[in-house]
């Protein structure tokens, strides 16, 4: 008689323990892959959300003081608008900056050029006659515009419109003069006041900030979670390039590059632990959470003061 032999009571002991020691592994590693794909997304997102933030600050700040053909600037023209651009330059100048205390971060607002520049189709008969531009050239109504020969240039804001002819009057501008008739050919742009600052979220995480014009501030890029300014002018004999912050320069006419610093975080939290990282102050701080931080920094040549001041 054949006699069937099963495994003993120890034996099953020893594949249950091996089979314990097989699945805990597998289960090791796959958390380890889940932790370190976590990380990998939290580290790519803020790189994504770092090189986003540089190329809209980086493209509005190129064309700071930005004024075609007239190598003075913007602040050279003559300003006839009573609009908010307007009482942008005459207030502050072309760049306005503070410190804000929420994140111990920087703000600013600046007059830029965003939008492409349009050609006069014809010669304006006068200084208070309507400036016509060629086909298709949409501008606003009430936008403020600056336009130039390259020898001088008015700061106007548009009262009415009529197919591609411009007109300027009060009470949008203080006169419906220009200080000169402008040619064929001559360049009109329009122009705005662009606005950053780091604020709270309806997410409660801070977050990078943008307002043109008259309209509300629009979180642009999130978990931004500071910014700090420095602004480069020449300084001494010798010329040399000094960055100085908002509350060390009172001229911001002089400012020929922009220094940019930007701490970001990822959008949850990945560590096992709270980590230490640097501040933009320099200061090696505890994380509040178990979130990835990094910094970032770009600086930016004003290529209309570049040239202005060659």
């Amino acid at each position: 008689m054949n006699r069937q032999h099963g495994l003993s009571l120890v034996e099953l002991m020893i594949a249950s323990l091996l089979g314990l020691i097989l699945s805990s592994a597998i289960l090791s590693t796959l958390y380890a892959a889940i932790a370190a794909n976590k990380l990998k997304i939290a580290a790519e997102s803020i790189h994504e959300n770092s090189s986003l933030a540089m190329y809209f600050l980086a493209m509005d700040l190129r064309a700071i003081d930005f004024s075609g053909c007239l190598e003075a600037g913007i602040s050279s023209a003559n300003i006839v608008s009573t609009g908010s651009i307007a009482d942008h330059l005459q207030r502050y100048g072309v760049i306005f900056a503070e410190h804000k205390q929420y994140k111990n971060s920087d703000a600013f607002s600046f007059v830029s050029v965003l939008d492409a520049g349009s050609e006069l189709n014809q010669s304006m008969s006068s200084v208070h006659s309507s400036v016509d531009l060629l086909a298709d050239s949409a501008v606003a109504n009430t936008r403020e515009v600056l336009i130039t020969n390259c020898q001088v240039a008015d700061l106007f804001a548009v009262s009415g419109q009529w197919n591609s002819q411009l007109y300027h009057d009060v009470p949008d501008n203080s006169s419906a003069n220009l200080s000169a008739a402008y040619a064929r050919g001559s360049m009109l742009y329009p122009l705005s006041v662009v606005s950053y600052k780091i604020s709270r979220g309806a997410s409660g995480r801070a977050g990078l900030y943008r307002k043109v014009n008259s309209h509300y501030f629009q979180e642009l890029i999130p978990n931004v979670e500071q910014l700090r300014i420095f602004y480069a002018s020449k300084q001494g004999l010798d010329n040399k390039i000094i960055y100085r912050s908002s509350s060390q320069i009172n001229d911001y006419a002089g400012v020929t590059s922009i220094h940019l610093q930007l701490l970001l975080s990822s959008p949850t939290q990945v560590l096992m632990h709270k980590s230490y990282y640097q501040n933009l102050q320099g200061q090696l701080v505890k994380a509040a959470d178990r979130r990835l931080y990094k910094s970032f920094e770009i600086t930016v040549a004003l290529r209309n003061r570049q040239l202005s001041r060659e």
